[in-house]
């Protein structure tokens, strides 16, 4: 199961992402300016630039990204509600979700390169934080640890830290999503395989299937925007559905973890 799940994680991030500078649905000479300055995000999207108004370069995409922030934080507070103990690790998924809704809107506002880093860096954090959320109690953490440290967080946490050095020393799009592929189907192998029982495992295959329509989503969006326009909305269908996901897995760590 392991080695499909990898030759998956490869073919998809070979397949997703054509090209390795980014570039995305459009040329960026191509847009129009508005107060935030030229493009120079090394990927784009399909959303018309500055269409709407001249204070946001994808205004509809920039407020889609705030069901990250909203979901976030109202699984936060409904944790806080339940006055149990909450260990970094029960908080930290999402907290990172808050983070990403933040960083997503502010990226597609301004469509700027630094703005892009606070979209995508946390992202790589959320992944993350998905392992970090479960290593200690999930069944391969518990059996392949030193010192408290499991060695499902040494590979996942300190993969992505890699990626994400060399993707900010190279500026290649492709490292990133490639990066983000492989440790996402990773995650996702860590909670469809752990052994959580049925009514866990729901809320993994639930995840499983939500993030795979999310990224379709993504792709027809970044493939077909030239031919077909039209398609932008997809972008928010990403947004939703990998948020979706995210929450589903987050959830099913902590359930696991009270019970």
């Amino acid at each position: 199961m392991w080695s499909l799940l990898a030759a998956a994680s490869a073919s998809a991030a070979g397949v997703f992402e054509t090209s390795l500078s980014g570039g995305g649905a459009h040329a960026l000479s191509s847009y129009a300016q508005g107060i935030w300055g030229p493009h120079d995000s090394l990927h784009t999207f399909c959303e018309e630039s500055y269409a709407v108004t001249t204070l946001a370069a994808e205004p509809f995409n920039a407020f889609g990204s705030f069901c990250y922030t909203t979901i976030g934080l109202v699984n936060l507070v409904r944790l806080k509600r339940l006055g149990l103990p909450l260990s970094w690790r029960a908080t930290c998924g999402w907290w990172s979700l808050v983070i990403v809704g933040v960083g997503s809107s502010l990226f597609h506002t301004t469509m700027r390169y630094h703005m892009e880093l606070l979209d995508e860096i946390p992202m790589l954090i959320l992944v993350a934080c998905g392992s970090l959320q479960a290593s200690d109690i999930h069944p391969l953490g518990k059996r392949w640890r030193w010192r408290g440290l499991a060695l499902i967080d040494v590979v996942l946490v300190g993969g992505l830290s890699a990626v994400m050095v060399v993707y900010l020393v190279t500026r290649i799009f492709g490292l990133f999503i490639t990066g983000f592929t492989v440790g996402t189907v990773f995650l996702l192998g860590l909670h469809v395989l752990g052994d959580w029982g049925p009514a866990y495992s729901f809320l993994g295959t639930r995840a499983s299937v939500r993030i795979i329509l999310a990224r379709v989503a993504w792709e027809l969006e970044n493939h077909l925007c030239q031919t077909h326009p039209y398609l932008w909305p997809l972008h928010n269908v990403w947004h939703l559905g990998s948020c979706l996901a995210a929450s589903d897995l987050f959830l099913l760590g902590y359930c696991y973890r009270v019970d």
